[in-house]
């Protein structure tokens, strides 16, 4: 039985884990399809209109839905077994094409990116996905194949048809394009159509193997008479393409085909063989080269497209729209760097927790816009004194965390007060003098995730604000 959509209670911490306009924005405006996966029920959480859309159903259907459902069934064994990998912690996220089958039979190609997310703090992980429509790429790969097979195709018809003409000629003994080489005399003759193919007058060219070496183009030279000695010494059917070029400046392409009669003893007595003009065939076959060249370039430019497009997604997923700083999400991941790269040197860095200080009450007295500007002013104040290793994000609300890598406690504290010096020291032209409370904390080793010293920090900036704000705090009052 399809189970019940979720209640939107359940559904909001995860829609305000990041701010809600922000969230909100991306969601429902991205082009690619976004999707929220309960971990342990494969259940949809909650999705954006761009993914009902790629689903072929309304949000409120897929809502509460099993995710696999939609997926063709001959895709699901990978999905089943990519999905295990991923709710093991087997592989951090993984990518693959697939398809949907909507209810009226239609399938739809799709990229999915899928990877465990916690999207509010002290909430369960869950998988997010986005989904990108990638029908129209396909379709235009499989166009190029189709191209390449029917150029193959192409080019076995054309063999066979080559080589019933050429044993029809034979048969009826036809002297156009033919040759014919006395290997006991050295005599050499030709036809009079192979006179016309290579461009000469029969009744005043002299025709030797130094007239044909003289015709053919010097790149080629070289493999077509290696062509003609290993027929000769291996016993096999001779044949060759080159270039030859005429006295009017026209380059041909020439297939040429062979075979070598022996005498009773073994002797190589005769050289018989046809040459074809393959101008045609190469000309089709360069025209095939460039529509390959062509569709290839359409793939990759397409491929190009789907990364800065998924490169934008990521920095927006990550990034505050209105101070331009990293944001919460980017934050948590920077932490895990420096908790995983602190336990590898032993460097201790510092968490700088921090708040503006009555920000509520500029809100209520100028309104939000100046609130706004406010925040970016302090955004703009913290970055100054930072080292290019350093990093600021909006926390959330008015409230900012300062990561300092390699950096011991009497180095943070430095650098803690010339921040609180910063926003001191730039007041706005509306609201006036703007202060920040900080909290200060350092890491250790011996912690076992990257929150412990921002708990920590977080706590301190609660009892500067506690002790009258516009100060920094980077011990516990119990110690002094």
């Amino acid at each position: 039985m399809p189970a019940h959509p979720l209640p939107l209670a359940s559904l909001r911490p995860l829609v305000t884990a990041k701010p809600e306009t922000l969230w909100r924005t991306v969601f429902e405006q991205s082009h690619l399809g976004i999707v929220l996966i309960d971990p342990a029920t494969d259940r949809i959480i909650d999705l954006n209109q761009r993914f009902a859309d790629l689903a072929g159903r309304s949000r409120d259907a897929l809502r509460g839905q099993d995710w696999m459902h939609l997926t063709h069934p001959d895709d699901l064994p990978l999905e089943i077994e990519h999905k295990t990998q991923l709710r093991q912690g087997q592989i951090p996220c993984f990518l693959r094409d697939k398809r949907y089958v909507h209810p009226d039979g239609t399938v739809v190609w799709v990229h999915v990116n899928e990877t465990r997310v916690t999207v509010a703090e002290g909430e369960p992980p869950c998988f997010l996905a986005m989904v990108e429509d990638v029908t129209e790429q396909r379709q235009t790969r499989l166009a190029l194949r189709a191209e390449r097979e029917a150029a193959a195709r192409y080019e076995q018809e054309r063999a066979l048809r080559q080589t019933q003409e050429l044993l029809q000629m034979a048969e009826r003994a036809a002297g156009a394009g033919a040759w014919d080489w006395d290997m006991r005399t050295e005599r050499l003759n030709w036809s009079p159509a192979l006179f016309q193919l290579f461009g000469l007058d029969p009744q005043h060219a002299q025709v030797n193997f130094d007239t044909w070496r003289a015709l053919v183009h010097p790149d080629d030279l070289p493999g077509a008479e290696l062509a003609l000695e290993e027929a000769i010494r291996d016993r096999r059917p001779f044949v060759a393409s080159y270039r030859i070029g005429l006295t009017s400046g026209e380059v041909r392409w020439i297939d040429a085909y062979g075979q070598v009669s022996y005498d009773a003893s073994g002797e190589p007595v005769h050289f018989t063989g046809l040459c074809i003009d393959a101008s045609l065939r190469h000309h089709t076959e360069a025209q095939i080269r460039q529509l390959n060249a062509e569709l290839e370039s359409k793939v990759e430019a397409r491929t190009a497209e789907l990364a800065q497009a998924n490169a934008a997604l990521h920095r927006l997923a990550r990034h505050d729209v209105l101070t331009g700083l990293p944001n919460r999400l980017a934050a948590n991941e920077r932490l895990r760097e420096e908790l995983l790269r602190m336990k590898r040197s032993h460097l201790p860095y510092a968490v700088l927790m921090i708040d503006v200080d009555h920000f509520k009450r500029v809100n209520d007295q100028h309104g939000h816009a100046v609130g706004d500007q406010v925040l970016q002013r302090v955004s703009q104040c913290l970055r100054g004194p930072l080292r290019e290793s350093d990093f600021v994000s909006r926390f959330g609300g008015e409230e900012f965390l300062v990561l300092l890598p390699h950096t011991d406690e009497a180095g943070a504290c430095l650098v803690a007060e010339k921040l609180r010096q910063a926003v001191e020291n730039a007041p706005d032209p509306t609201a006036g003098l703007v202060t920040i409370s900080v909290g200060l904390a350092m890491s250790d080793p011996a912690q076992d995730d990257q929150d412990a010293a921002v708990q920590m920090a977080d706590a301190r900036l609660y009892s500067a604000k506690q002790g009258g704000r516009n100060r920094v705090v980077h011990r516990d009052p119990a110690n002094g």
